[in-house]
């Protein structure tokens, strides 16, 4: 009888075998985990993609101050065409007027829509803080001239001790009072005489 007894592996041949099966393992691994990470990507930029439907709209309604602060400025309102202003302006200065409505009758103090835009007027100038202002007051035409030229001056300082109380340096800020000089409306309507009754504000680069 032939002795077909089997030749033991050498141990070399046997961690060769185990390495090619360890490396083998390990490639799989790294497949399997790039698959998962790939995936989660994937779903990422799904839900990005998603989100991009909503976010321009509402990206083009907001402006970045140069010191970060963020202002609400959509398309066609005061503070979009301010800040355009702000940032492409030659030194020239420019005159906005804030908008209709801002104050009740005959008061020294704006109704609350018109104050709440203040802090954004706030956040502007201290982003550009070379920029100087005038707060020009308006009235319509009830009442005489002299109680007129009062009033409006009245509103203009009201602005004006705000700014300052917001920290906006006094020496940044002009007051004018026009009474009822340079009114933008028919002063024979009432939706005339409110829109009348106003603060314009100037801007100028400091020299």
């Amino acid at each position: 009888m032939s002795d077909h007894r089997r030749t033991p592996a050498r141990p070399g041949k046997d961690m060769s075998r185990r390495r090619r099966i360890g490396i083998a393992s390990l490639v799989i691994l790294i497949f399997c985990v790039a698959l998962v990470l790939t995936g989660r990507k994937i779903a990422s930029d799904h839900e990005i993609e998603a989100r991009g439907e909503q976010i321009p709209a509402a990206a083009r309604n907001v402006a970045v101050l140069p010191d970060g602060n963020l202002v609400f400025a959509p398309d066609g309102s005061v503070a979009k065409a301010l800040t355009d202003w702000l940032e492409n302006n030659d030194g020239t200065p420019r005159s906005f007027e804030v908008g209709e409505g801002q104050f009740q009758d005959r008061a020294v103090e704006p109704i609350a829509k018109a104050k709440a835009h203040l802090p954004e007027l706030v956040n502007m100038l201290n982003a550009y803080p070379k920029l100087k202002m005038t707060i020009v007051g308006h009235t319509d035409d009830q009442g005489n001239a002299a109680d007129n030229e009062k009033l409006s001056l009245e509103r203009a300082r009201w602005l004006e001790n705000y700014l300052v109380q917001s920290g906006i340096a006094r020496d940044r800020i002009g007051v004018q009072a026009r009474g009822a000089l340079d009114p933008i409306a028919d002063n024979s309507t009432p939706d005339g005489r409110s829109r009348n009754e106003r603060l314009t504000l100037i801007f100028a680069p400091a020299g």
